[in-house]
């Protein structure tokens, strides 16, 4: 019970981890994945942020992409046959929109169309896919508080 109380706790730490060792393993073990080393040290640039994504959602996201396109950039099969790569990815556009409030989720509006067209990819079906779920909730434009309550009158 305290054993999964502390991974409750620390799940953003503990799913870093995760991702990390996993992205390692493929990295080296992996037949496609040339240059290991510097694609090891990229790896780490891609997946360590995401132990920090819900503080800095922004920045996170930003260095975890730059790592993603440089590894795209030096082993070009890559991202086609790694699993944990999309994980990795696809967790971090969706961390962005859950957690990116006020002038950060503004800047994420601006920031995430590139980094989806930048991959080749459907901008609009990753778009409409992955990043909006938690992005619902952080560019409200109204707070619920500052809504006027609508009373019913009873006449």
């Amino acid at each position: 019970m305290r054993a999964l109380r502390l991974v409750r706790d620390h799940a953003d730490t503990a799913f870093a981890v995760f991702c990390t060792v996993a992205m390692q393993i493929e990295v080296w073990f992996a037949g496609y994945s040339p240059h290991r080393p510097l694609l090891s040290l990229l790896a780490l640039f891609a997946t360590v942020p995401l132990a920090f994504r819900c503080v800095y959602p922004l920045a996170s996201y930003t260095v975890i992409w730059l790592a993603i396109f440089a590894i795209v950039n030096l082993a070009p099969g890559f991202d086609d046959q790694s699993v944990i790569f999309v994980v990795v990815f696809v967790f971090a556009l969706y961390s962005l929109g859950a957690n990116a409030r006020g002038r950060q989720a503004w800047g994420a509006a601006v920031l995430v169309p590139f980094a989806i067209t930048a991959f080749g990819g459907s901008a609009i079906w990753f778009l409409s896919a992955y990043w909006p779920p938690g992005c619902g909730r952080s560019m409200t434009v109204f707070p619920a508080a500052s809504i006027p309550s609508q009373k019913s009158s009873n006449v």
